[in-house]
């Protein structure tokens, strides 16, 4: 996509919203934990694959 096509939004997004962390960590465990620790500084995240799927299918 080009920018001016009309495909994309011109409106401003604050900073505190362009960051997506993404929790690419071993366990549910380890992402909640990472969560915590940052707290409200980080308002969007996503789970990593390994988060969401049984080990079993991973390894």
């Amino acid at each position: 996509m080009v920018a001016g096509t009309g495909l994309l939004s011109n409106k401003p997004i604050p900073a505190d919203e362009r960051l997506i962390l993404a929790l690419d960590v071993p366990s549910p465990e380890d992402a909640w934990r990472l969560v915590m620790r940052l707290g409200p500084r980080v308002r969007f995240s996503k789970l990593g694959l390994s988060c969401s799927w049984p080990a079993a299918i991973l390894s």
